[in-house]
């Protein structure tokens, strides 16, 4: 019988035991990749919205946490042209409502853009027509909302109240897009009681500086310096779209939430390890202490114990990746998410679950590891 077969001979020998210690570590690895997942997943998501439509900056207002929350004038956009690197501006403004449908409250972001910009170019219409300068009460509707509301095109449909016509059903490669409705960003303004404010900037800078961090860094000092006719501070804060994205509060938020809930399904995972682990040992010294006695030396009785726990976690870790992947999927088929996540989920964040599942096993073995290691052979006699 060779070594790996007499550890898992060991492990079978205490079905029950086994089974439910891998179901401890599967909850908490499917925790942590499903939390990691989709906030890896959502961060995604908005980066590819900003270089799907060409974004090279965005710019928020300084001091601003949520994205959501920002007020600028959209006069200020005209400013920002005159940036030198500067070739386009797109301002839009964003709202997030809720929305009743098939009796669930849906949240569905509402887009606001001004016709022309560079924004539409992230939209592919499949149903119907885009927008025109003069539409007041049209809307479009991303692919999967349409398909939430059961929405067709000339349908009208009820926003905050007010009735609006559906004009066109847009696809597009970013998922949050496919997932909201875009009217004209004045209509919007209207709509929402924020007359001249928008909550944001989109920047495409010269194409000779496109692939030159540095020089765009440098149009985002420009764009940070902007004065008013006063020589006050518009108080805008630029930075290019990967760096929008890393130091998003929001986002980083989701992170941090994601990574503190991970850890306490870890470390209850852990002590569930270890509690199974000192009880197997705690039962088995006799047959330690024989295994002592025909030569096991005590890095071999270490390896059998830290074999034993790193098997059960690694085989949890699987199941626990198994489910989390399957319920990712499912998850996104809620009303309440569908449009915001994929249900992606990258291989990064399956091998971290791995990883940790490989450490789990290993604290987890350490204290009974060393306890069986100094067992003596004389000791089995107390255990006749």
């Amino acid at each position: 019988m060779n070594f790996a077969t007499f550890i898992l001979k060991n492990l079978l020998r205490r079905k029950a035991r086994s089974l439910l210690t891998m179901c401890g570590i599967a909850v908490a690895v499917a925790t942590t990749i499903a939390l990691l997942g989709v906030s890896d997943d959502f961060q995604s998501a908005v980066l590819q919205s900003f270089k799907n439509e060409g974004s090279d900056i965005v710019i928020s207002p300084k001091g601003s946490l949520l994205q959501i929350a920002g007020d600028m004038n959209e006069a200020v956009a005209d400013d920002i042209r005159k940036v030198p690197g500067v070739a386009a501006v797109s301002q839009g403004l964003l709202e997030q409502i809720a929305m009743e449908i098939d009796d669930n409250q849906v949240p569905v972001l509402l887009q606001g853009w001004k016709h022309g910009t560079f924004a539409f170019n992230d939209i592919e219409i499949i149903e119907g027509r885009s927008l025109e300068p003069d539409d007041v009460d049209a809307v479009m509707l991303g692919e999967a909302l349409a398909e939430k509301m059961h929405a067709k095109v000339n349908q009208p449909i009820e926003i905050q109240d007010e009735t609006f016509n559906v004009v066109g059903i847009y696809d597009s490669k970013t998922l949050l897009k496919r997932g909201a409705a875009i009217m004209l960003l004045r209509r919007l303004q209207d709509l929402m009681l924020r007359e001249g404010s928008v909550t944001g900037f989109s920047v495409q800078v010269d194409p000779e500086i496109k692939a030159d961090a540095d020089a765009i860094e440098a149009v985002c000092e420009r764009i940070d310096n902007l004065n008013d006719a006063d020589g006050n501070s518009l108080n805008l804060d630029a930075s290019s779209t990967d760096d929008y994205v890393r130091d998003n509060f929001q986002l980083k938020l989701t992170r941090a939430m994601a990574w503190v809930t991970s850890l306490i399904a870890v470390g209850v995972g852990t002590i569930g390890m270890l509690n199974t682990m000192i009880m197997s040992v705690m039962e088995r010294i006799r047959e330690i202490s024989v295994l002592r006695a025909m030569g096991w030396r005590r890095g071999r009785v270490i390896a059998m114990i830290v074999g034993e726990s790193i098997v059960l976690s690694i085989f949890g870790a699987a199941l626990g990746a198994g489910v989390a992947i399957i319920g990712s999927h499912y998850i996104t088929k809620m009303p309440q998410v569908n449009g915001f996540l994929s249900g992606h989920i990258a291989p990064w964040v399956i091998a971290s679950g791995m990883v940790i599942a490989f450490f789990v096993g290993l604290i987890g073995a350490a204290y009974p590891a060393w306890r069986a290691s100094r067992l003596l052979p004389s000791e089995g006699l107390r255990y006749e």
